[in-house]
């Protein structure tokens, strides 16, 4: 083994641990969003306190925009089509059947 290279076997093991926590993390950033998306829902906090939540929780990476990016009229835009796109479909759908 050359100086500070790791042997086959030590890379993998190794990768594998480091798949296992990014695992953990992806579930707990997945739990975090839920919590925040819940609360948001549920008149708990605002929308404001919701981004602040999100950027403690280091999860706008998943919200496919980065923090310092700029959530201007793009985001507004975004917020509004899917608004658009609810609604659309919510009309398209049947009444759910709820048993008596």
């Amino acid at each position: 083994m050359a100086d500070g290279q790791l042997e086959h076997g030590d890379l993998v093991t190794y990768l594998l641990a480091e798949l296992r926590c990014a695992a953990q993390r992806a579930r707990l950033a997945a739990d975090d969003l839920a919590a925040i998306g819940l609360a948001l829902k549920g008149g708990l906090i605002t929308p404001h306190q919701a981004i602040l939540h999100i950027e403690e929780a280091d999860a706008f990476r998943f919200l496919g925009r980065l923090p310092g990016d700029h959530w201007g009229p793009q985001w507004a835009e975004s917020a509004r089509q899917y608004h658009e796109e609810r609604k659309r479909s919510e009309a398209k759908s049947p009444a759910p059947m709820v048993p008596a």
